[in-house]
């Protein structure tokens, strides 16, 4: 959510296997209703910047698995 003295959200996937199926990925919005999906496997990561939008991001739903990840928000 909004908070004036966030700058970013870093997210760093450590799961070393994904099944299509299982959820767990990152879907995120642009300001102009661009949709990307980040898949929740060891090396991906994202940075949501906050410090000129509010991104639109939402997790799906994680499903028979524990989906593991270092979230630091700055």
């Amino acid at each position: 959510g909004k908070d004036s003295n966030k700058i970013c959200n870093i997210l760093i996937y450590l799961n070393e296997e994904h099944n299509e199926g299982n959820g767990g990925e990152l879907e995120l919005t642009t300001y102009t209703d661009k949709k990307y999906t980040v898949k929740p496997l060891l090396g991906n990561f994202a940075i949501l910047d906050f410090t000129k939008h509010n991104p639109y991001h939402a997790v799906k739903e994680v499903k028979g698995y524990n989906r593991f990840c270092y979230i630091s928000f700055c």
